[in-house]
């Protein structure tokens, strides 16, 4: 697949795996730091007005998106493992006007040469939201992310 993607969705369990044309410091940031959340995370044409990181194991993260109607969808999570700039796991916890689920998270930062090999592991918590695949909204989001660095990267030469 193009874009240096791989994709595995089986039932409750989605793994992405994505090449980004950055150092892997960068890419840890983009993930961690809430003034560059804000530039690339969630699908078009969402923004986030809010978004907070408290980057430690125990520690909490909560994103609000807006449409451009004002509606609103809000993910928190709480910190489970964190191994700078290789490793971050959490519970995350997505809700929206179909209800919500759980997902055990864990990203996975490796660094290949002057690039960064990201891999996003996830598990559905409930049953009963088996089938439910993240997949259009990590594309997207990848997609913003890698145009965010491209970004980042051309300021800071």
């Amino acid at each position: 697949m193009g874009k240096n993607i791989e994709i595995m969705n089986e039932d409750r369990v989605f793994v992405l795996t994505r090449i980004f044309d950055a150092p892997i410091e960068m890419v840890f940031d983009a993930w961690t730091k809430p003034e560059q959340i804000v530039h690339w995370w969630g699908r078009h044409p969402l923004n986030l007005p809010f978004c907070e990181v408290d980057l430690r194991p125990g520690g909490t993260f909560q994103i609000c998106m807006r449409t451009t109607s004002g509606h609103e969808y809000r993910a928190k999570g709480i910190y489970q493992e964190i191994l700078p700039p290789f490793l971050i796991s959490c519970v995350y916890a997505f809700r929206d006007e179909e209800g919500g689920y759980e997902t055990l998270t864990t990203l996975s930062f490796e660094k290949i040469h002057d690039k960064t090999k990201l891999t996003i592991h996830q598990v559905v918590l409930d049953p009963n939201k088996a089938g439910r695949g993240p997949e259009e909204d990590w594309f997207e989001s990848f997609d913003r992310l890698a145009n965010y660095l491209k970004k980042v990267s051309r300021r800071s030469r």
